[in-house]
């Protein structure tokens, strides 16, 4: 992760109608050029609002961030 200029990974599991565009996915993690952009390190509600699945890369982010 630390060398990639953006990573966006989205939790896009919402059901779509066959032939609909299924745009609800969710932002979970947004980094820029090795800096968390989403989920706010610092806003405690943030980070527990992070699905299960996503906590460990997540985590992996912060902590190359130094948070």
């Amino acid at each position: 992760m630390p060398l990639l200029a953006v990573l966006h990974v989205h939790d896009n599991r919402a059901a779509a109608k066959l032939g609909e565009d299924s745009s609800d996915s969710v932002l979970v993690l947004e980094m820029q050029r090795g800096e968390v952009m989403v989920p706010d390190g610092a806003d405690p509600a943030a980070l527990v609002a992070v699905l299960a699945w996503a906590r460990a890369v997540v985590e992996a982010a912060l902590e190359l961030q130094g948070v």
